[in-house]
């Protein structure tokens, strides 16, 4: 039998305005934290998580509303110069993913929305 998890992890597009709790936060970060990551180099990848309404606006306003007004964005970079890090940070978003379906929350997965300067 497949895990309820992974049947119930949708990719949302309407969010509610109602705030995160920085424990759950918190758990999403640990989930991102356990990711594996190839040749065991998780220098290669970065975390930020950004909750301040003023500065989501201005990811928005350069990702084309990509990010479907979400209360809090994880935004996870590699440096181009890694041979696996667009594959880890992919493996490291599904954990947070599935972490945030654990916790009643919805999740997208965006790839490379804030390439823009």
């Amino acid at each position: 039998m497949v895990n309820p998890i992974f049947e119930n992890r949708r990719a949302v597009r309407k969010y509610s305005k109602e705030a995160i709790s920085d424990d759950k936060i918190q758990e999403m970060i640990a989930a991102f934290q356990t990711a594996p990551c190839g040749m065991h180099q998780a220098d290669v990848m970065n975390l930020v998580v950004v909750k301040d309404e003023g500065l989501r606006n201005k990811i928005e306003e350069v990702t084309d509303n990509s990010c479907y007004n979400a209360p809090v964005l994880f935004l996870i970079n590699t440096k181009k110069d890694s041979e696996f890090g667009e594959r880890d940070v992919s493996v490291a978003a599904e954990n947070i993913m599935l972490e945030a379906t654990d916790l009643s929350l919805g999740s997208i997965y965006i790839m490379g929305g804030c390439c823009k300067t």
